[in-house]
């Protein structure tokens, strides 16, 4: 069997994308653009760089590379991006032609594919591929929570290998990790407010003049940056961006308007409609340039975001408590 590979390559340089951007935008890419890839189901990204086709792309003309365009949310607006196809070479999967010494190489090409399309198999609605684990997305309250914004996803660790006579194995562990859970960011502060301070923070009590003290602005800033959020308060139109900082409140937080200096809050009010909560923090996106000031009640933590921090103790002691349930589980069935 013979399949061929393609360098991927995302041109941009004016903001940085990560591996679930460059997911999203090539899978994107793909449905749009039929008459480039007839067959999406031939079709394996590693989520990076590197691309595996069944069938070689017919281009006009036999080039060898190519450039499709797409438009991204970035910020206020859309912008234009361009990612690069180039032929590399055509890939047999013949596994006998591995010498001795690369058995165990896993740069070899064959293997390589293997592993993108073993991991890239179970990437559809139900899943989400990091890396090569395959976590399975929960749906209808099957999750774990660990406190803090936190939640536990169980998944599939793949790894492909040539054994004796040259044939291929997979090898699958299950595997878990801590996600943030996707839900309103008012209650994604609730509950890292509860965590720190052992305290009750019910959302369902704010009222208009509820404000947070700076020792629990400081705590919400430092959980919160990084994320990416959407707003809600445009109905279908989702922007999606990443929380650099976070402001005291949308009643305090003034900004350049059209017509002189106004609050967030008073903007608010007048163009879209008045905030339930102007006394609590905004979170600040965009750039340094042309920040986007966004109130905490209209957004929203965006889904399939993996914590990359060390856990606090109770969320570690909550995740050993959850594995040791799944162990059990697994025993007695």
């Amino acid at each position: 069997m013979r399949i061929h590979q393609y360098s991927v390559q995302f041109a941009d340089t004016t903001f940085r994308l990560t591996p679930v951007d460059k997911r999203r935008y090539f899978w994107e890419t793909v449905q749009n653009t039929p008459d480039v890839f007839p067959k999406p189901f031939a079709v394996a990204f590693d989520g990076d760089a590197i691309m595996f086709t069944v069938d070689k792309i017919e281009l006009q003309e036999s080039k060898s590379q190519f450039t499709l365009v797409t438009m991204i949310p970035r910020g206020r607006s859309e912008v234009e991006l361009q990612i690069e196809f180039k032929y590399v070479m055509e890939v047999y999967m013949n596994f006998k032609l591995a010498r001795p010494m690369e058995i165990c190489d896993r740069s070899m090409l064959p293997i390589q594919a293997l592993d993108i399309i073993m991991t890239q198999g179970r990437a559809a609605d139900s899943f989400f591929p990091f890396r090569n684990v395959a976590y399975q997305i929960p749906k209808g309250g099957g999750t774990f929570s660990l406190g803090g914004g936190k939640e536990v996803w169980h998944g599939l660790f793949t790894s492909c290998h040539i054994a004796n006579a040259f044939r291929p194995l997979v090898n699958i562990d299950v595997t878990h990790a801590a996600f943030f859970k996707s839900q309103p960011v008012l209650y994604f502060m609730a509950e890292v407010l509860s965590t720190d301070f052992r305290t009750d923070f019910d959302v369902n009590r704010l009222d208009r003049r509820s404000s947070l003290n700076p020792q629990e602005l400081s705590i919400f800033r430092k959980n919160i940056k990084g994320l990416t959020v959407y707003d809600t308060h445009r109905g279908k139109i989702r922007r999606h961006t990443k929380v650099r900082d976070v402001v005291i409140s949308a009643a305090n937080e003034y900004f350049d308007g059209e017509n002189g200096k106004l609050t967030v809050a008073q903007y608010f009010k007048e163009k879209y409609k008045e905030l339930q909560f102007p006394c609590m923090p905004c979170v600040v996106c965009g750039s340094a340039k042309k920040p986007i000031i966004l109130p905490v009640e209209i957004c929203y933590i965006a889904e399939k975001q993996k914590s990359s921090k060390k856990l606090a103790p109770e969320q570690t002691a909550n995740m050993i408590k959850v594995l040791d349930d799944v162990y059990n589980f697994l025993v007695s069935s």
